[in-house]
């Protein structure tokens, strides 16, 4: 593969047109045309802050030094590192370290600008050695083909690619403006779809922030209010701490008005998340015991939380494994939520189990309560992603976790039990219009990028029927530089 050394599309087309003319020219190679010469070895504790500019593998670097070892102009070609191969343009009185090469002689005559373009154009990576640290040698390009050319035409070509590589105006003299239009304009074209695809996503969001305000459908005056559904999740908590089905828990601090941010419609109220559901964790069986794995119980782990509704697993478990482990079996229609994870950092993987399910200990669980419905609440939790990620997150080095403690006592508003099912009917209503729309404009990114790539073949590989440059003459004796 081609390697590229800078991101200016419009110049590597540019280079690719002008230098494709040239195809059918007369070439050289590299140690015919030009002697190199490496740099010079210089450490850091050696370099003294000064006037000159110190360059290395990658072209001219932030380091100064009080001495220089080149005193006139010439090319440096990156010899070891990532830019291994670039070719770049070494002004009078620079440090060239022993990182890089430099044309010390030249024995035709080229114009430093014109080669300089043409020594990236080629591609000297291709002849490094692949290592820890790429490296290429004077013998290992020396047999590069380099074209001869007048040397009139070079510092046209010269002047036209650093007027593109400059953002400056040139004249077309070799008639390459409506392709680099057509490049131009695709691209534009591009950025623009890139653009809408990032509008799509904030409509989404910005769907489930209106869906969780009660902003997104009307409320109907006969839906019984929220406060009637959380009397009766209290009832039923009651008689689970009775029935010893689960642990009596500390009541929850009540909401005061400074935890309030906004309004919330007639008929809801706000709710601690803690008070929605039993809140529970995972853990993982001993890998040790093979008894434990590859049971009909599906063990969810972060890397399985990449879809709102989850009915697989990478792992499952036995229930030997359960029964010995801190993993426990959770309810279908449960909320999963990521808990401990890098993704955490950007991201707050929330999802329902379709079937009974266990789960790893980086992953929290909501069983929620009979007449609260768990793709509301899912719903909830993705409308608030960013005041979660913000708020309620600890980030490490790596690893980032939600902070479980505040995350269950965090309030959140909830609405009648019949608005919920109404608010999720709409909200995945709206989500496929969304994806249907992304779909359509993803396929448009994809047609532009392939025309786009079908231009950068045809120039690349020197299509079309662009007449040669003109050869250069046969010099009488080396131009020498140093």
């Amino acid at each position: 593969m081609r390697k590229v050394y800078n991101t200016n599309h419009r110049l590597e087309l540019a280079r690719a047109l002008l230098f494709n003319m040239l195809k059918d020219n007369k070439t050289i190679a590299l140690s015919d045309a030009f002697e190199l010469s490496s740099g010079d070895n210089l450490p850091k504790s050696k370099m003294t802050k000064g006037d000159n500019p110190v360059f290395g593998g990658g072209g001219i670097t932030d380091n100064t030094h009080a001495e220089y070892n080149i005193d006139y102009k010439t090319v440096g070609i990156g010899r070891v590192g990532a830019r291994c191969g670039c070719s770049f343009i070494i002004t009078p009185k620079s440090w060239v370290t022993d990182n890089a090469l430099y044309i010390a002689k030249l024995k035709h005559q080229y114009d430093y600008d014109f080669l300089m373009h043409y020594l990236n154009f080629a591609d000297l990576n291709k002849y490094s050695k692949q290592s820890a640290q790429p490296v290429i040698s004077q013998k290992g390009i020396a047999k590069a083909p380099i074209p001869v050319v007048e040397l009139d035409t070079q510092k046209n070509i010269a002047s036209v690619l650093n007027a593109i590589e400059n953002n400056s105006t040139y004249d077309d003299i070799f008639n390459i403006d409506s392709k680099l239009t057509s490049q131009s304009n695709i691209e534009a074209l591009i950025s623009e779809i890139d653009s809408q695809l990032n509008n799509i996503q904030l409509l989404r969001q910005t769907i489930l922030q209106e869906a969780v305000q009660g902003k997104l459908v009307p409320q109907a005056n006969n839906d019984e209010p929220a406060s009637e559904l959380l009397k009766k999740i209290q009832a039923e908590k009651e008689k689970l701490v009775k029935d010893k089905k689960i642990k009596k828990t500390k009541p929850l601090p009540p909401i005061t008005d400074d935890e309030i941010p906004y309004e919330l419609p007639e008929g809801w109220v706000w709710c601690r998340l803690g008070a929605l559901g039993v809140m529970t964790g995972g853990g993982t069986p001993s890998k040790n015991n093979t008894s434990y794995w590859g049971g009909n119980i599906l063990w969810i782990t972060p890397k399985d939380m990449k879809q709102l509704q989850i009915g697989a697993s990478i792992d499952t478990i036995t229930l030997e494994g359960v029964n010995n482990s801190s993993a426990k079996l959770i309810p279908k229609n449960s909320i999963l939520i990521v808990a401990r994870s890098g993704i955490l950092k950007r991201h707050l993987p929330v999802a329902i189990n379709l079937t009974e399910c266990t789960v790893n200990q980086d992953i929290k669980v909501l069983i929620p309560f009979n007449g609260l419905y768990s793709e509301y609440i899912q719903l909830l939790l993705r409308g608030n992603e960013k005041y979660i990620l913000d708020n309620l997150v600890k980030y490490g080095m790596t690893v980032h976790s939600l902070l479980y403690k505040e995350f269950e006592l965090e309030p959140f508003p909830i609405p009648p039990l019949a608005e919920q099912q109404r608010i999720v009917a709409k909200v995945e209503q709206l989500m496929q219009l969304c994806n249907d729309l992304e779909t359509q404009v993803l396929q448009s990114k994809t047609d532009a990028e392939q025309l786009l790539q079908a231009l950068l073949r045809e120039a690349f590989e020197g299509g079309g029927n662009e007449e040669p440059l003109p050869l250069a003459a046969e010099p009488e004796e080396a131009y020498k530089t140093k």
